[in-house]
């Protein structure tokens, strides 16, 4: 009777021992669960991203229509299961015998959720960016020769190969004005010869009206909202005005009489005296005469797809692809390469191993090489085109993972 209540003691003991450290060493591993699965879905979804949009890119210069599949949410459900054994024996006589055994299965369930393309995305893909994209890329300090001619389409009527926005030209590009152009700009920024800003601007947004006839109460109301009244080019009339935000370029007064500051300004059709060109949106008008001393700069900007379009004539097809006409041929002696700035994307037949980016399409691989870091940072600087234009949105609309601990 003894050894049994011994045993029922020594048994309880051994499985409240157990259990306890199973539950401590479950604790101990939480934040460790997140730390490391945080990384791997993290790694996941970047990967992810820059193999869409290279394959993208790929599938542009085969003329192939391009996709966009975004994730909506990433969950992962962890499941513990816990299993014991113990057994003993009480021979006549002898000593007790005590065995005892412990086992677990953990399993994990990720759950990703996909976003096709909608319209809205499809609109954002076509349609030109703003000038606010022109600000961000100088205002972190980009140089203008590379984003540039990846950007722009035409400024004051100078074209930057506004043929490589589409498939393969039948004829040459047109935009050795805009590389000078581009080489000029660069040039005035080593020197620190000019500057991309911002300034605020009164925009008018109604007709005149008699200033007699505007009480303190409306005019107080205005300010309140942000707007000014000021006066017109008439006598005793007054319009309402908005306050804007405008991109410009400035120029410092040590630039007027150097070489580059006379390239700008000739190239441009500019004013030679003004030291702020404003910045504005050009959608028409790029067929009529230019006006000598312009005091503006009306900016073409490409849209997604056309950036897209021009990149992917870096992409390096494999020449049975190129005899069995799957991929456009180039015309001989066209340089891309002087406005993509060195953006290649090379292909082999097996899966490369030094790519930063890789995809394979129609049998083949595409990548971008690790240690070309010219192509590396094109490919940077359109990921964030791509995710403002393509991904954008505020933090409602970011993809939402959630661990169980």
């Amino acid at each position: 009777m003894k050894q049994n209540t011994f045993l029922n003691r020594t048994t309880h003991s051994i499985i409240a021992i157990l259990i306890s450290l199973l539950l401590i060493q479950g604790c101990a591993r939480g934040p460790k669960w997140v730390d490391s699965d945080w990384r791997g879905y993290n790694d996941s979804v970047v990967d992810v991203a820059n193999q869409e949009l290279l394959l993208n890119i790929v599938r542009l210069r085969y003329n192939d229509y391009p996709g966009v599949l975004k994730i909506g949410s990433v969950t992962a459900q962890r499941s513990w299961s816990v299993n014991g054994s113990l057994g003993g024996t009480i021979p006549e006589g002898g000593p007790d015998t005590l065995s005892a055994g412990i086992g677990g299965l953990r399993s994990e369930r990720p759950t990703v959720s996909f976003l096709t393309g909608s319209k809205d995305i499809v609109n954002k893909t076509l349609a030109p960016l703003s000038l606010e994209s022109l600000y961000l890329a100088s205002y972190l300090e980009w140089p203008a020769a590379t984003y540039w001619p990846l950007m722009v389409k035409s400024m004051n009527g100078v074209k930057n190969a506004p043929e490589g926005g589409g498939p393969i030209p039948t004829g040459p590009p047109h935009f050795s004005e805009f590389f000078e152009l581009a080489q000029t700009v660069k040039q005035l920024q080593d020197n620190n010869l000019i500057e991309f800003g911002r300034i605020e601007k009164l925009v008018p947004i109604s007709s005149r009206i008699d200033d007699s006839t505007l009480t303190a109460a409306e005019s107080r109301e205005a300010a309140e909202a942000g707007y000014v009244y000021k006066e017109s080019d008439r006598p005793n009339e007054l319009v309402l005005n908005r306050k804007s935000q405008v991109s410009v370029i400035r120029f410092s007064r040590q630039a007027i009489g150097t070489p580059q500051h006379a390239k700008f300004v000739e190239l441009l059709d500019l004013d030679p005296s003004m030291l702020v060109l404003e910045l504005e949106p050009a959608f028409e008008g790029q067929l009529q005469e230019s006006s000598q001393n312009r005091k503006s700069l009306q900016v073409g900007l490409r849209s997604l797809i056309e950036i897209m379009f021009l990149v992917s004539k870096g992409v390096q097809v494999p020449e049975c692809h190129l005899t069995c006409n799957l991929a456009p041929s180039e015309d001989v002696g066209t340089d891309w390469q002087m406005i993509l700035g060195g953006f290649r994307v090379l292909s082999c037949d097996k899966k490369p191993t030094c790519a930063s980016v890789a995809v394979c399409y129609r049998g083949c691989w595409f990548y971008i090489a690790d240690n070309d870091q010219d192509s590396k940072t094109t490919f940077f600087f359109l990921k964030l085109i791509y995710d403002a234009q393509v991904q954008g949105g505020g933090a409602e609309n970011l993809p939402v993972l959630t661990l169980p601990l």
